[in-house]
């Protein structure tokens, strides 16, 4: 923990940072997380900077972000908005939600002088204002951090689910779809369909939500991948449940799942987007080993024996090196985007589910090769080339799976804040 001379010195330097800001003209704005005690950089407080740093961020003329011994705190200056209207906004995000309680938004004149509320914030423990139980001391430390705590996990989870679930419905309403279940049609899918789909959804959406959050419990990735797979496994108990034993998003479950427990990981963590991969890839390593000792019988073990075709399980150990390609293709998810990342993941993912489908390695290499070499994204081509696909009774889940899962980690860039 820092002493109080380290957090002192460190709130000189941010005071000399907004100076600094305010000197080149324009109205500052600083972020920072009320949380108490000597130890200031908490996974609680990186999570609040960063959630609401990224409502300011894209308007800001320049930021910074810095965690030092006063924690995180996040620095924007504006130079089309006035001091007054950024300090309404301000005020507005505090405003918006239990955790908006937790953030201290200040904005500073271009002289750098501050903007006051003008009225006192309620305490996020009794809701008396929080000055007042500040100085007294109202409230023991240990109840201040449990009720931050409660705070950060219901929002955390929230936030989470709602970045998933979108991504997941936007992936499905893609279409057409190459064999795929959309709105329209079952695809190659006879025993699918989109509403079934929704179900599937919303059931699986939850506990993938709680994977995000499960490094505010751990930090090591072989715990967060045990808890992890636990949450899976009853992610896939649900989903059978809503579907009759149709396997609808299994490989979803798992792709999304290493995707939210490792995202969870650098949001609370304070480290930047890319270790997303990095940590994906320390969780899902020791799946190598089990490559050889799937149950024997089974394709993929099959697929793994014959041809070294490792599916999902060799993307994940790699650090998801298709998903993050895609990441940086999905662009705003316009119909077209999405088409061309998924023409892109079915032509280097390994996709246990199309090999089978394929009959043959050499037909499966041929199907994925001319993916790969699609210029032509327009509706009518997508459209024909799903009929073909179609006819084939092909399908490519796993490619689907990742794209919904790039959509997320592009969805949480936009609405996070990273280091």
């Amino acid at each position: 923990m820092a002493s109080l001379d380290d957090i002192l010195k460190a709130r000189e330097a941010r005071k000399e940072a907004i100076d600094a800001y305010a000197a080149k003209g324009g109205a500052v704005l600083a972020i920072r997380a009320n949380v108490p005690g000597s130890d200031k950089s908490t996974k609680a407080a990186r999570y609040v900077v960063g959630r609401f740093a990224a409502r300011f961020a894209p308007d800001a003329a320049e930021t910074m972000r810095q965690d030092g011994a006063d924690g995180p705190f996040f620095l924007a200056r504006f130079a089309g908005v006035g001091a007054e209207t950024l300090k309404a906004l301000a005020v507005s995000a505090e405003e918006s939600s239990p955790l908006g309680r937790l953030a201290d938004i200040d904005v500073y004149r271009s002289d750098g002088t501050a903007l006051t509320r003008g009225v006192l914030r309620p305490c996020y423990v009794c809701g008396e204002p929080a000055q007042v139980c500040a100085r007294t001391r109202r409230h023991p430390a240990e109840i201040l951090l449990r009720k931050i705590d409660e705070i950060v996990r219901a929002d955390a989870r929230q936030f989470a689910a709602a970045l998933i679930d979108d991504a997941i419905r936007t992936e499905l309403d893609l279409e057409p779809k190459f064999g795929l279940v959309t709105k329209s049609s079952r695809g190659s899918h006879a025993d699918m369909d989109y509403a079934m789909m929704k179900q599937a959804k919303n059931v699986i959406v939850p506990h993938l939500a709680d994977m995000f959050a499960l490094c505010l419990d751990d930090d090591a990735p072989a715990e967060i991948f045990a808890k992890a797979r636990r949450e899976g496994l009853a992610a896939e108990r649900a989903m059978f449940e809503v579907t009759g034993g149709i396997n609808a998003y299994k490989g979803l479950i798992f792709s999304m799942g290493l995707a939210a427990a490792a995202a969870g990981k650098a949001v609370f963590s304070g480290l930047p987007f890319e270790t997303v991969f990095e940590f994906v890839s320390r969780m899902a390593e020791p799946l190598l080993g089990e490559l050889d000792r799937r149950e024997i019988g089974t394709f993929g073990r099959k697929a793994w024996a014959e041809n070294r075709i490792g599916g999902a399980r060799m993307e994940a150990a790699r650090g998801f090196p298709s998903v993050r390609l895609a990441v940086g293709t999905v662009g705003n998810c316009t119909r077209e985007e999405l088409h061309r990342t998924l023409c892109a993941l079915i032509g280097v993912v390994e996709d246990t589910v199309l090999l089978k489908r394929a009959g043959s390695k050499a037909r499966y290499d041929e199907i994925r090769r001319r993916f790969a070499g699609i210029r032509d994204f327009s509706k009518e081509k997508m459209a024909v080339l799903t009929a073909e696909c179609e006819a084939e009774e092909l399908s490519f889940g796993g490619s689907a799976d990742l794209l919904a899962t790039a959509v997320f980690l592009k969805r949480l860039q936009n609405a996070f804040a990273f280091s």
